[in-house]
């Protein structure tokens, strides 16, 4: 799955809610790929875990940069957005946490 607010993604669901994990999903991000545009936020937080590939994540303004096999924490209600900054695709697990992460 890819579209006009994700470019350079492909997305393949892997579970739907179960307990307190809300979603999960495998992307591939292009290189240049970003998403979502414009930065979003919403009441669930992220899980993301880089499988390979390094990829920059801005919360709110501070951006961080996520190398292979690390994960970056995005808190509810926090304006989020990344991007592959690399000639290398990404692979990253994005799980959503139902109720906010807390």
């Amino acid at each position: 799955m890819s579209n006009s607010t994700h470019p350079g993604f492909s997305f393949q669901p892997l579970f739907k809610q179960v307990e307190d994990l809300k979603r999960g999903d495998l992307a591939l991000i292009a290189p240049g790929g970003r998403g979502p545009l414009p930065p979003h936020q919403h009441n669930s937080a992220h899980l993301f875990v880089v499988l390979t590939g390094t990829i920059d994540v801005w919360i709110e303004q501070a951006k961080h940069s996520v190398n292979q096999h690390e994960t970056i924490y995005v808190p509810a209600n926090r304006q989020h957005t990344m991007h592959n900054p690399t000639q290398h695709t990404a692979r990253v697990l994005g799980i959503e946490l139902a109720g906010g992460g807390q």
